[in-house]
């Protein structure tokens, strides 16, 4: 677990602080710095085991280097340490392991040892207790802190409650008996840090922690919030609109890190009157110990420094820095037209893609592809995450959601945006932010009956664009039955008296093809400029006409309703294999000058899923019905095994048709 790299929710982050005359012996802050040994601390991120040896030499005003290492250092370091574990305490020559020890030392060099030999024994022995605490429950800390465990409240009351119990009385006593906010005696010990740091961080993932002890948890925060603790433990406030945009990063930033903070989203209507008292009249803004920082990028430079995600060296630091950059001018470039597709200002998404979002996309997507093969970490820099994976990630995905098509040609990028997401703290803070109402997000409805049909074309356009939508399946039992006064208020409204019916955003549009059209102009699968989506209709429209001359001859023989045999195969040779033949001839020219595997030009559009769908489903019921066109039946299959389609076909209710 010390090799595990992680973060650990917590309550207090110290900078150095100026003066310490009420917390530290007198004179202990007056040290000689020609004669005063350089301290190095080395521990992994998170605070456990080392935090109470950062906090006397933050108190006691001595400076020391704060190493932090990640886990792939980690290997190569051990060998080095004494023990094979971390902290150690490098100085003057001399390499100190085990914390406890570490903390001993520094309390007795900077006068947080306890007043006298007394003291001193008592403080070793609470100390001693406490560390049996930790000992028995870091285990579970650190995988509720990491989402680990399925069942935190099990993992709870197993581990947790019963070294509470074993260490609560005592600790009660030895208050009791204080009788002053510190465990031994009337100032502050080591004992004191260790004990109020961990309980802190205990408590902010298992809320409930000090139910039953609520003068443990006051002394807790009486020692989080003593004066020269709290003015530099930073109180975070983050202002921006109700959106991710230009603040996602930090507030990740701040989840990953467990540092609290105050997310104030603020509205439109509010926006006019805090203008003037940001720096540049402009949020996001960063408040903080009395400052106000505002620009986006700085704010994220500073935070990714503050909690190690700015890169692991200098080199490391100046690669992200310029990653970040590169997305910079791809973000101006393209921000304003996202934020309008959001917002629903900008109605022909298609058009604004190939105008704005297509050619940035052209001009950045190359240069990080070669970041992440020089990584090959899946990361775009080094081997642990950085602020710029959060940038590139969370704002992919939000044009992802706007232009289902916006990675297509780039699968390994994508595949990192997918990768950054799905890191469980990050994947945990999306499940749970606010659901901005800023954008303006369609609820789609489609009715139909249980069956493909008509119906599948739209399917699986929202398949394919991976958009969510209800599936309203409709027995046709009851829709024959229904008077038309019971359809509309049953089913809304059917334009024309039959379905499908499309409802989304107080509108009903019917029809199968002006709904698989809108739909496909809609998702960015109507072809790639106006010639491409007029191709696409042409040939779209001429499978209607071969549709609508085959499909009752089709739909008889997948119902069983043609009176023999005999008469199948009349209308098949009559019928099905001359319009067939009439389709197929154009379908394969297009197939043909398009050279892609798709009917024009390089990327699925509408047309390929409905037609592969209806010829799939003639070829299921006619057996050789695609015998003679190898060429289609290959067409075919390439459709139907594109990922996000498979998987519908897969999944989709089983009909005959």
């Amino acid at each position: 677990l010390r090799q595990k790299k992680f973060s650990i929710p917590v309550l207090t982050v110290l900078v150095v602080c100026k003066t310490f005359a009420d917390l530290t012996p007198e004179g202990t802050s007056e040290l000689d710095n020609r004669n005063s040994p350089k301290y190095k601390l080395i521990f992994f991120y998170p605070q456990t085991r080392a935090e109470a040896a950062r906090m006397m030499f933050k108190l006691a005003d001595v400076p020391f280097e704060d190493i932090r290492i990640f886990e792939d250092e980690w290997v190569e370091l051990k060998p080095t340490t004494p023990f094979g574990q971390l902290p150690v305490l490098e100085f003057d020559g001399h390499k100190l392991a085990q914390s406890f020890a570490i903390n001993r030392y520094l309390a007795r060099k900077f006068g947080f040892a306890g007043n006298d030999p007394l003291e001193e024994a008592f403080v070793d022995s609470i100390a001693d207790a406490f560390n049996d605490f930790f000992r028995e429950t870091i285990k579970t800390v650190v995988a509720a802190a990491n989402d680990d465990v399925e069942d935190k409240e099990a993992v709870y009351n197993e581990t947790i409650v019963p070294a509470k119990e074993k260490l609560f009385p005592p600790l009660r006593q030895f208050l009791s008996k204080s009788n002053s906010g510190y465990v031994v005696g009337k100032s502050l010990t080591w004992a004191d840090l260790m004990i109020s740091n961990y309980f802190a961080t205990c408590e902010a993932i298992f809320p409930h922690f000090f139910d039953g002890y609520t003068d443990i948890q006051n002394y807790v925060k009486h020692i989080l919030n003593l004066p020269k603790i709290k003015q530099n433990t930073p109180e975070y406030k983050l202002i921006y609109f109700d959106v991710q945009m230009r603040a996602e990063p930090a507030r990740m930033m701040f989840k990953l890190a467990g540092v609290p903070f105050e997310d104030v989203r603020i509205s439109k209507q509010e926006w006019p009157q805090l203008k003037p008292t940001m720096p540049f009249g402009q949020v996001p803004v960063l408040e903080f110990d009395g400052h106000k920082l505002g620009q986006s990028f700085a704010i994220n430079r500073f935070l990714a420094r503050k909690f190690g995600f700015a890169g692991k060296d200098p080199l490391e630091q100046a690669y992200v820095d310029s990653i970040a950059d590169g997305f910079k001018d791809f973000f101006e470039a393209t921000g304003k037209t996202v934020l309008k597709v959001g917002t629903g200002e900008i109605q022909d998404k298609e058009a604004a893609y190939n105008e704005t979002i297509s050619p940035a996309r052209e001009k950045f997507l190359p240069a990080l592809r070669k970041f992440l093969k020089v990584s090959n970490s899946e990361y775009v820099v080094g081997n642990s995450l950085t602020w710029a994976d959060l940038l590139i990630s969370n704002y992919f995905a939000t044009c992802q959601g706007m232009f289902p098509h916006f990675l297509d040609g780039y699968s390994d990028i994508d595949n990192y945006v997918k990768h950054i997401l799905d890191l469980p703290k990050i994947k945990k803070w999306i499940a749970e932010r606010p659901k901005s109402d800023f954008y303006k997000c369609t609820s789609y409805k489609l009715f139909y009956f249980n069956h493909r049909w008509r119906g599948e074309g739209a399917r699986l356009i929202f398949a394919q664009a991976n958009v969510p939508y209800d599936d309203v399946r409709v027995a046709a039992e009851e829709w024959i039955n229904l008077k038309p006064s019971d359809i509309r208020r049953k089913f809304s409204v059917t334009p024309f008296g039959h379905l499908p019916v499309l409802e989304f955003d107080g509108n009903q549009l019917g029809e199968s093809f002006a709904i698989n059209r809108y739909l496909a102009r809609q998702f960015g699968l109507a072809g790639n400029g106006s010639l491409e989506s007029a191709y696409v209709d042409s040939i779209a429209d001429a499978y209607k006409d071969f549709f609508e001359v085959t499909g009752k001859a089709v739909k008889a023989i997948a119902e069983g309703t043609s009176a023999n045999k005999l008469r199948d195969e009349v209308a098949y040779t009559e019928t099905i294999a001359p319009a067939r033949d009439a389709f197929l001839r154009p379908l394969g020219q297009f197939l043909e000058k398009a050279n892609s595997g798709y009917v024009v030009g390089n990327s699925v559009s509408w047309a390929d899923l409905i037609i592969t769908e209806y010829l799939a489903t003639c070829q299921s019921l006619i057996p050789g019905f695609l015998d003679c066109c190898p060429n289609i039946e290959a067409y075919v299959k390439r459709i139907r095994n594109l990922p996000n389609i498979k998987k519908w076909i897969e999944e989709r209710p089983k009909t005959d048709f």
